[in-house]
């Protein structure tokens, strides 16, 4: 497999995501329980609505990120210094004016904030006034540095953005401990997160231009490159806000056909899902700087066999984190949430669908048309997928409940990307149908046979085991047994020399730890 040939960085990008993702979904669980327990249902929702309010400041990066990764995986620092040196100023200038957006629309709305959330007593509404500007305009400064963490994507050197974001996130969890141990309240929390924040993309941004020879930045908007960049970023946008407004009218939608209950039904129905992509993608990042570093390169015959690689790849990881979770998503969700009903297990079966068809059919096709000059039709694509769905969904949430929602996005995103995303590509690479189906989706398939009846056997045995233990065991067992058939018929012989160096080299560090 194409990713055992690649240097070392690719291993390190992909581990230190993993520990990164781990280390997030800590802090994620201590800070909540913590804003829950002493912040108090109104400040608490407040620091929530503050999270969900200034997330959507993300879209007046109008793609302009991505282009900085881009332009940084293509090496054109390496060909002309100066050329790149005025496209990522001029990126950076137009974060600059986004930030002075994102500041002068904060002091506009907080005029408004009683209104907004309802609290009209003097003093209170003072307070969160203040926690409400501090967090704006502070997310307003830390706005023009998240490019300098796509400039390490484009390095292929995520590991170095990984360490920083795990250390912060642990010093996150100590500091928001500290603040809540001697006492602090909201604005304390806002004032030490603003902080932590802005240091960590200060140290993200002081560690990618060193990290590039001859790098200087200019406060300066160079229009000629203005135009270029927004040939490639506009339809990187159009993307981004697509999903965006499916997302979120997904749920409104449920909401006016089916009531509120069914979007709770539906939001946690979607949590198992959610972390079985944060499992399954943390690979997936390395492949869009590979692909425009090999396609600037003109490397076309190495860059099929990295995509295809990586396909294979990528849907052996899938496979080995969603089949599990597809088994087993009734005891995890009653052991997770404690909730116990088919209803929620039959749409938390969907959304593992889903986002398999999101995982392992379309994201790696979709990334190497983005970063090949194809991203035209990429944006195109999108617009009408999401489009579809919202008619479909429109038509049919009224007669079929809310799983058809699901169905809608499972079959036309198949659609879409088997009518238009993925014959693209094998033409473009000149990869046959009947190989990249064999490799990516046959073979793993039928690997997966032996894992299924171990796992259904496991489940014969749920009400003498319990959730917890069927889960566990069920889990793991299907998960090794899948992994030993793939050993065996899923990789190449390099895969297999690479994995028993690997493992003799785990064993050999723990035989030397057991010892001391």
């Amino acid at each position: 497999m194409a990713i055992f040939k690649m240097k070392s960085n690719l291993i390190k990008n992909t581990t230190t995501n993993y520990i990164t993702v781990f280390v997030r979904v800590l802090q994620a669980v201590f800070v909540t329980r913590w804003t829950v327990s002493y912040l108090g249902p109104d400040y608490y929702g407040l620091w929530a609505l503050l999270w969900s309010f200034f997330s959507y400041a993300l879209l007046l990066d109008f793609g302009f990120g991505i282009s900085a990764q881009k332009y940084t995986s293509a090496e054109i620092f390496n060909k002309d210094i100066s050329r790149y040196n005025r496209i990522i100023s001029t990126v950076f200038s137009f974060h600059v004016a986004m930030l002075v957006l994102i500041a002068l629309g904060t002091v506009c709305v907080s005029f408004f904030l009683g209104d907004i959330i309802r609290v009209h007593d003097a003093e209170k509404l003072a307070y969160c006034r203040k926690a409400f500007l501090i967090f704006g305009i502070g997310t307003a400064f830390v706005f023009p540095l998240g490019m300098f963490s796509e400039i390490l994507v484009g390095l292929q050197k995520l590991y170095l953005r990984n360490y920083v974001n795990t250390l912060s996130k642990i010093v996150e969890i100590i500091g928001v401990g500290l603040i809540f141990f001697l006492g602090g309240g909201l604005m304390s929390l806002v004032i030490f997160t603003m902080v932590a924040t802005f240091s960590t993309n200060i140290i993200i941004a002081f560690i990618a231009s060193k990290s590039i020879k001859g790098f200087k930045l200019h406060y300066k908007i160079d229009w000629e490159t203005c135009k270029e960049i927004a040939g490639f970023s506009g339809f990187v946008y159009i993307m981004s806000v697509s999903r965006l407004v499916l997302n979120k009218s997904t749920r409104l939608l449920i909401s006016i056909f089916c009531g509120l209950e069914s979007v709770g039904l539906y939001h946690l129905a979607s949590r198992l899902s959610e972390f079985c992509f944060m499992g399954a993608s943390q690979y997936q990042e390395n492949v869009r700087p590979m692909v425009s570093n090999l396609h600037a390169r003109g490397e076309f015959e190495k860059l099929s066999k990295m995509v295809l690689g990586s396909m294979v790849w990528n849907s052996f990881i899938a496979l080995l984190i969603m089949l599990p979770s597809f088994i087993f998503s009734g005891q995890i969700i009653e052991v997770l949430f404690k909730v116990s009903t088919p209803e929620v297990t039959y749409m938390s079966r969907l959304f593992i669908v889903s986002m398999f068809c999101s995982v392992a059919c379309r994201r790696i096709p979709e990334v190497y048309l983005q970063m090949t000059e194809r991203h035209k039709r990429t944006g195109y694509v999108t617009m009408a997928e999401a489009l579809s769905n919202l008619v479909l969904n429109i038509i049919m949430l009224p007669r079929f409940g809310v799983a058809i929602v699901l169905w809608n996005s499972i079959l036309i995103r198949l659609f879409y990307t088997y009518i238009f995303i993925v014959p693209c590509m094998l033409r473009s690479l000149k990869i046959n149908m009947f190989v990249y189906v064999l490799k990516v989706y046959i073979v793993p398939a039928l690997i997966c046979l032996p894992a299924i009846a171990v796992a259904y056997g496991v489940n014969l045995f749920d009400k003498e085991l319990g959730s917890f233990f069927t889960m566990f065991l069920g889990g793991g067992a299907c998960a090794f047994v899948f992994m030993f058939f793939a050993y065996f018929f899923m990789l190449e012989e390099q895969g297999k020399i690479y994995f028993r160096e690997k493992f003799g080299e785990l064993i050999v560090k723990l035989t030397k730890f057991s010892r001391a």
